[in-house]
């Protein structure tokens, strides 16, 4: 395993699809992961972790609504301000503790469905980025 070529990443999102039930399937891949989890923690990188559930009814953009939940609520607001900027004002449609954090939020035009979409996703990894750039990607 490259630990040291991975630790380069500042940032490492892990995206973990029903763990429990593929154990199995993923053995020989989780045990490194986990070493590059600790790892990077304590390089003082920032790890999300979301989840979607296959055997599940799934909410849309789960995994990200995860992440976002938990940085928001283990981050000051301070940084929140820092680190959402303007995407805080589509991401608080997947993350509501944010607008209680930083504020109401005037929405931003209503688009049609695939432009919305595609905002959102724009909107979601302008965050990751700012995110990266901020803990030295």
């Amino acid at each position: 395993m490259q630990v040291k070529n991975a630790l380069n990443w500042k940032i490492f999102v892990f995206l973990l699809c029903d763990i429990n039930q593929q154990y199995q399937r993923v053995k020989e891949f989780w045990i490194p992961v986990r070493t590059l989890i600790t790892q990077a923690r304590k390089e003082g990188a920032a790890v999300l972790k979301g989840g979607c559930y296959e055997y599940e009814a799934t909410t849309p953009y789960l995994p990200f609504v995860e992440i976002l939940r938990d940085w928001v609520n283990m981050e000051s607001v301070e940084a929140l301000r820092t680190q959402f900027g303007d995407t805080a004002i589509e991401l608080v449609k997947l993350a509501p503790e944010l607008e209680s954090k930083l504020g109401p939020f005037k929405p931003n035009p209503p688009l049609g469905p695939m432009d919305e979409r595609l905002r959102l996703f724009d909107n979601i990894a302008r965050f990751l980025q700012t995110l990266a750039v901020n803990r030295g990607l």
